[in-house]
């Protein structure tokens, strides 16, 4: 489940290329209201009996595992829709330059022998370009 939701910030850049000017129109996330859906999500999971494993939260991204049976039974997939995932992907959003999904991008970039853009739109841009599956980036 982390790789999929690492790999949010550049599936939504994908899906919104040509969305120019779209980032304005919506006001950025706080801090607290980033903590707050996450709380929400980790509490609905918690209603429902499981418990999320924390990797990490550094302030910027919060990095967390969640057990396979919640998956499985489509408790965490709706739990994280109600609660999370559009706080979640804003978020990332706002935050994708300095992300760990732009840092892994760079690394692949710079693997092919091309020297990373400073935006995670114009790096996916790029990768684009150059053939590259993004998916195999962060593996």
């Amino acid at each position: 489940m982390s790789m999929t939701r690492l790999l949010v910030p550049i599936a939504l850049m994908l899906a919104c290329s040509g969305c120019a000017g779209n980032e304005s129109t919506v006001a950025p996330v706080t801090s607290e209201e980033y903590d707050g859906g996450f709380e929400a999500y980790r509490s609905c999971l918690s209603d429902a009996g499981y418990q999320l494993r924390m990797e990490a939260n550094d302030g910027a991204v919060i990095r967390f595992s969640v057990p396979a049976a919640a998956v499985e039974s489509g408790v965490d997939v709706s739990c994280y829709e109600e609660h999370f995932a559009t706080t979640d992907e804003r978020w990332q959003l706002q935050n994708a330059d300095s992300s760990k999904s732009a840092s892994t991008l760079a690394a692949c970039l710079e693997q092919e022998g091309i020297t990373p853009a400073s935006s995670m739109k114009d790096m996916v841009e790029q990768a684009t370009a150059a053939g590259i599956d993004i998916g195999t980036c962060a593996r």
